[in-house]
């Protein structure tokens, strides 16, 4: 059976109500090998940057385009059509972005109407240390 097959089946099955896990038993593959059908193009964009980088095709940036922040910077991908068009992100933005972009993070942390716990950029960072210090709690 080929892949597209096999996409097609699991896009039908999960439409029913079925989690991967069963989906795998009636395809007789792993649960791994489900989540590598559904996802492909996201591990061929990712494995081409890997690529890229490690080669010194593409060079990763010391800082984080959102938050200015050094130290581990990793590449996110808006669009996995285009593996080399990244966003260079540190941990604490690619966490928050992933979440905005799935609809999970209550606030609108792009705008910066509102300030994360934990998130490290200026904005978030000026946000948190003027509310800590109108209750007069020092951290």
């Amino acid at each position: 059976m080929k892949r597209e097959e096999r996409l097609i089946i699991i896009n039908n099955l999960r439409a029913y109500g079925f989690i991967d896990s069963q989906i795998a038993g009636i395809l007789g593959v792993s649960r791994q090998r489900i989540n590598q059908i559904v996802h492909a193009s996201e591990q061929r964009a990712r494995a081409k940057t890997h690529y890229y980088v490690k080669n010194k095709k593409l060079i990763r940036p010391t800082v984080c385009s959102e938050c200015g922040n050094t130290g581990k910077i990793e590449a996110h991908h808006p669009d996995y059509s285009k593996p080399l068009e990244v966003d260079w992100l540190c941990k604490a933005c690619h966490t928050l972005k992933g979440e905005f972009t799935r609809g999970k993070q209550g606030i609108r942390h792009g705008t910066h109407r509102g300030w994360v716990l934990g998130c490290r950029c200026r904005p978030c960072v000026k946000a948190s240390n003027a509310f800590y210090k109108e209750l007069g709690i020092t951290h």
